[in-house]
């Protein structure tokens, strides 16, 4: 005959396993309750702190508004100032919230097909095609990222960012030019210009593009006019060789 005490008993010895995860309706009811770091968190932007939501959902959230702290945060602010900004969405350079959320999706669409040689041709069916797979997602509705605006984020917005960021890592370290032309026998050939360089945030020598050093003429495949290229590339971007 089995007795029953009041208490759970856990099906299994050993740490118990927590499965509840964040739910986007809970920002719905308390504004400054956003998704944390992963699923198992979420964050108050009252407390500015991440607290765990892993154990009984919601009720770990309801805990913690209720607690001494962040009443304590909350009357605080309501005593100096409004507490409108934190219920209100973030505006990012002049931007809503969810403008900002679908530039960096744009932004971050844009870098991968880079990264994979994808075709800029290729973007024109990104819109058409996530409006239709996520109906129910605003990023996914508002995504207008086509083949001209993904060349203009890549050619106007990341590959100056990265270029200036390699600039600067020369200027400080050691660094070995590489480049190599073309093999077209015409009159024009391209001639990539590389750089090896010590980067300090990942500890290790990279090796990245700079520019791309084109050189026309009957004599375009001569060293001379290789290297004038080369120093004018150099020139363009304030640097000198002294670190060469």
């Amino acid at each position: 005959m089995r007795v029953e005490t009041g208490k759970k008993q856990s099906a299994k010895s050993g740490a118990a396993t927590y499965r509840c995860t964040f739910k986007r309706e809970w920002t719905a009811e308390w504004p400054f309750i956003t998704l944390g770091t992963t699923t198992s968190y979420y964050w108050c932007s009252i407390c500015r702190h991440e607290n765990s939501c892993a154990h009984q959902g919601k009720a770990d959230v309801i805990r913690h508004i209720k607690s001494k702290g962040h009443r304590a945060k909350e009357q605080a602010i309501q005593s100096t100032t409004t507490i409108a900004p934190y219920y209100a969405p973030v505006s990012v350079g002049g931007m809503t919230a969810q403008d900002a959320k679908t530039r960096r999706a744009e932004v971050k669409v844009a870098v991968s097909m880079v990264e994979h040689n994808v075709p800029f041709a290729v973007a024109d069916h990104f819109s058409p095609l996530l409006k239709e797979c996520f109906k129910d997602s605003p990023t996914a509705q508002n995504y207008k990222c086509a083949r001209t605006k993904t060349s203009c984020i890549i050619n106007e917005a990341v590959a100056p960012h990265f270029r200036k960021e390699l600039v600067m890592k020369m200027r400080t370290n050691p660094f070995t030019l590489i480049t190599d032309g073309s093999n077209d026998t015409g009159r024009e050939k391209m001639n990539p210009l590389t750089v090896r360089v010590y980067d300090s945030y990942s500890s290790k020598v990279v090796h990245r593009f700079l520019d791309m050093c084109p050189t026309s003429g009957p004599s375009c495949g001569t060293a001379e006019v290789i290297y004038q290229k080369m120093d004018e590339a150099l020139q363009k971007k304030r640097h000198t060789m002294e670190k060469l």
